[in-house]
């Protein structure tokens, strides 16, 4: 085929790049007048593309050296009156070869003394020369451009081929330039023809660096996000934080921000979802969107704020030997926890009796002490370093260092104890829960615990009133009832300025309670279900004991009382006084100089008013003294009942006798006095 032919299909090349072959039709246009006056080297009918044209587009509007200047200069140069100047072959000679340099036809002497010929001449020697330089400056920044095109070009196609996102894989390929066609981009980046034509498609439609919309999921029943966040807050997996600064701002659905008290997750998220798994089988969910729907109040332990108090000496010792000995590493993940620890030393199942050292066939130690022995043998380890809780006069941390045999012994015998004490701390939280999910009618469940003091505080206070401030009883109630087959909940609070944390005070506190519940609901309760933590100056006593099994007397209805398991009594009592505490103190500092609240009758008032979802009563010192001298003749003649401690259900038999259970729920109970029956009280206790 002829260079002519040729140029009628692809682009003439005026500018003589390096590898230029455009053939697309779409980008060709036919070859103009005044592109083949610039270039007439062109020949006609010669084809273009795109980016020539606009190139010699600028070429043309380039700022031209005037024919003025060109006929002043021809002038100058070629003048009638120089008669050497056709004569000067030298010159012309040297001209000559210039030319041929420029590729440009030579000087014809002949035509040398015409001034036309001369100017023309010129004029044609100028223009080619202009377009040398331009070309020549195109071609070096081009050649960068290669370079640096050819950089980027790497950089996309070691992405590509070291990514396993197909998303990120799209992506790379919308930076692509456009004209790439289908098989040139398979080639280059050994890409599937389907996610090339899938990268072009989404370039087309929405730019480059965009991936595929992602398909929508199926989403979670409303329902199930509603079991989720219960769960959170359910109290065998979080628990309320007490103080006054535990705390979190939430948005309501109403937009209204309000804040509500910080629950403490007992375990980590991992934990968690596999207790909700193992307890809702039938429910499906990731963990991702478990984790996702976790309520902001409920916190993991080491966020900011969570210093957690008042924990377990007995799971928190052994879970500090197991720490500080690094158990988890020496026995290669046989003693990650607890737990597991206490699987190795019971039946598997378990019944009750094995935990709670009644059974024969259980493994024990033995399993255990092997391990252990083994695993210190093998790391050559005679001394372990380790921190325990001791109480002494006063709790302290303190860290021990023992040999490794006793070491083992000390584990063993502290997991033993933690056998009984896990269990029964289960198996009451299992009781509450399905208490409270299988109330009667008019029968109630309450949770009740003293909350700290709360100290008044005023704003600008004297320095010396800093210390001697007034202080103010909190006790709250939480109060649980079935409403149309649904458990509700109501939060009674009792403000009293009698700092008397005892029997005699919970009792005339209880005379409120009850006196709030016929109030509230109109009729008299059938039963109400008390559930505390083990205090022994308040609740767990044989004064409590005794106005237990005259509950039904004084009040008119009948009582249980249940207590968790040892230091495992934390719940929403001790969020709810926390929250009455934290919102009072930031009231009263906002008062500085009217209004401001200084005693328990004006915080009680100020309560009423402000906090209107918790009901509050006020008990006054004169209410707590007539309670005692009520009480005094019945805890005359109250008995101990021996081992007290164990126990934890208590339920009235008579008016001096009590059924006792180790756990609520277990079928074995023993009935205890706990009043000195008339035939046999002594001498001296007759009273006159």
């Amino acid at each position: 085929m002829e260079t002519n032919d040729l140029f009628r299909i692809q682009c003439c090349n005026p500018l003589m790049k390096s590898n230029h072959f455009i053939r697309d039709r779409k980008k060709l246009r036919n070859v103009t007048a005044w592109m083949s006056e610039l270039f007439p080297q062109i020949a006609n009918g010669s084809k273009i593309c795109d980016k020539c044209r606009k190139e010699i587009t600028m070429l043309k509007y380039a700022k031209p050296i005037s024919d003025k200047n060109l006929d002043s200069f021809a002038s100058e140069t070629i003048s009638d009156e120089d008669p050497d100047f056709a004569a000067n072959s030298v010159t012309v000679q040297t001209l000559n070869t210039s030319l041929q340099e420029l590729g440009e036809s030579p000087i014809d002497k002949r035509k040398v003394k015409s001034k036309r010929y001369a100017t023309s001449k010129v004029k044609k020697i100028s223009s080619s020369l202009k377009w040398k330089l331009f070309v020549a400056a195109e071609n070096s920044s081009s050649e960068n451009d290669n370079e640096i095109d050819e950089s980027i070009l790497q950089n996309l196609k070691s992405n590509f081929l070291s990514s396993t996102s197909r998303t990120k894989k799209l992506m790379l390929l919308t930076c692509l330039p456009e004209n790439w066609s289908v098989r040139k981009i398979m080639r280059e980046f050994n890409a599937p023809n389907y996610i090339v034509r899938q990268s072009k498609k989404i370039l087309k439609e929405k730019g480059i660096l965009e991936g595929p919309n992602s398909k929508p999921g199926k989403n979670l029943p409303i329902d199930t996000v509603g079991i989720v966040r219960s769960f959170y807050e359910n109290d065998e997996v979080s628990r309320a934080m007490p103080g006054i600064k535990d705390c979190v701002t939430v948005i309501e659905s109403n937009g209204s921000k309000s804040k509500i008290s910080k629950r403490l997750i007992l375990c980590n998220l991992k934990e968690a979802y596999q207790y909700f798994k193992d307890k809702l089988p039938s429910i499906k969910i990731g963990f991702s969107k478990f984790a996702e729907l976790r309520p902001k109040h409920c916190i993991l332990a080491g966020q900011s704020g969570t210093h957690s108090v008042c924990v377990c000496t007995t799971h928190q010792n052994v879970k500090l030997m197991i720490e500080n000995a690094k158990l988890n590493t020496l026995t290669n993940g046989n003693i990650k926890n607890y737990k597991q620890c206490l699987v190795k030393m019971l039946c598997n199942p378990s019944a009750i009796g094995c935990n709670m050292g009644n059974c024969a066939y259980c493994p024990g130690e033995t399993e255990l002490r092997t391990i252990l022995q083994e695993s210190f043998d093998e790391n050559l380890i005679e001394q372990v370093q380790f921190r325990q809780w001791i109480s002494v006069d006063r709790c302290n941390l303190e860290i021990l260092e023992k040999s490794s045999e006793e070491f083992i012994d000390l584990f063993c015998s502290k997991l033993s104890f933690l056998v009984r004490h896990d269990f029964i701390a289960k198996q009451q939280r299992a009781f509450f829960n399905y208490r409270k999910e299988n109330l009667k009618e008019s029968e109630f469940l309450v949770t009740c615990d003293f909350s700290g003091n709360y100290s008044i505080v005023l704003q600008d206070e004297a320095q010396s009133y800093h210390w001697t401030s007034q202080q103010v009883t909190i006790h709250p109630f939480v109060i649980y009832f079935k409403q149309e087959n649904k458990v509700e909940h109501v939060s009674y609070v009792v403000v009293s300025d009698c700092l008397e944390h005892n029997t005699v005070a919970v009792y005339t506190f209880q005379k409120k309670l009850v006196s709030f519940l016929i109030y509230k609901f109109q009729k008299l309760p059938d039963k109400i279900f008390y559930f505390s933590d083990g205090s022994a100056a308040q609740y767990k006593n044989k004064k409590n004991f005794l106005n237990l099994c005259f509950h039904e007397e004084d009040f008119k209805v009948k009582g249980e009382w249940h207590f968790s398991a040892t230091a495992q009594g934390k719940g929403p009592c001790d969020g709810i006084g926390g929250s009455v505490k934290r919102l009072a103190a930031r009231a009263s500092l906002q008062r500085s100089y009217e209004n401001q609240i200084q005693t328990p009758r004006q915080i009680f008032e100020w309560t009423v008013e402000n906090i209107t979802k918790v009901d509050f009563a006020y008990s006054t010192q004169e209410e707590y003294v007539e309670s005692e001298l009520f009480l005094k003749n019945r805890f005359d003649k109250a008995l101990t009942i021996q081992g007290t401690q164990h126990y934890h259900a208590f339920i009235p038999k008579t008016t001096s006798t009590l059924l006792v259970k180790y756990f609520s729920d277990d079928l074995q109970g023993w009935e205890k006095e706990v009043s000195k029956s008339p035939d046999k009280l002594k001498i001296e206790d007759i009273p006159g």
